[in-house]
């Protein structure tokens, strides 16, 4: 590795430290599993890969966020505080207001840094293609990525189905926590659907930087990335 993706590595590191720091002081009320894959997901998504500022949540070029995947929930706002868009002492509240809406709502909820939270994979699937499509019609170099549970839901393959059509190659889903069992399978019917995919583990960091790199730079095609 050179010696800038050894400072990126480093760096990613110690965040996912911080993170998990985080969540162990500020949710001690509430049973939060150590997931070391779901804490380099998010490290790597708000500190190396997406695009975006804190100062400026409107910035009009900033990548977008869309998470449909309830078990990674902490983790999600343990990184959105760890990079500035909230305090840790208001990450309980938060998380306790998100879990007592989503059961009840079946729209997008919208935090700082975070473009949508739902229960619904296909509706976080439409969402999400519909803010690529945008970036394509506009222009604007920004990055859709949507967080998704690990399950062959026939309704996100529906949505999944036109953003390879269009081609979304600004698009990217990631399936965390896929058993192995199950990932073959699943990659066959995104395979099938016309995406480029891209297999890590995501309890190794340098895994992750490097699908995260690879699913960035694929082009004619969206890609998932799933482990």
């Amino acid at each position: 590795m050179t010696s800038i993706k050894d400072h990126i590595y480093s760096d990613l590191k110690n965040r996912c430290q911080e993170i998990k720091e985080g969540l162990y002081h500020n949710f001690r009320e509430i049973m939060i599993p150590d997931n070391d894959a779901l804490t380099n997901l998010y490290a790597v998504l708000y500190f190396h890969e997406m695009k975006h500022e804190p100062e400026n949540p409107q910035w009009s070029r900033s990548d977008q966020l869309i998470v449909s995947h309830m078990p990674s929930l902490p983790y999600l706002l343990g990184a959105t505080a760890n990079a500035g868009y909230l305090t840790w002492d208001f990450c309980e509240k938060q998380f306790l207001w998100v879990q007592k809406e989503i059961r009840s709502y079946s729209m997008l909820l919208k935090l700082p840094g975070i473009s949508g939270i739902t229960s619904l994979p296909e509706f976080a699937g439409e969402f999400a293609n519909g803010l690529a499509l945008n970036g394509k019609h506009s222009r604007f170099p920004f990055r859709v990525y949507s967080v998704i549970t690990p399950s062959a839901n026939p309704k996100l393959f529906e949505a999944a189905f036109p953003a390879a059509c269009s081609p979304l190659d600004n698009l990217t889903y990631i399936a965390p926590g896929v058993d192995r069992e199950t990932r073959i399978l699943l990659m066959h019917r995104w395979f099938v659907l016309g995406w480029h995919i891209e297999e890590v583990d995501f309890t190794d960091l340098k895994s992750v930087l490097a699908g995260f790199a690879s699913a960035s730079s694929h082009r004619g095609r969206p890609s998932i990335i799933i482990g």
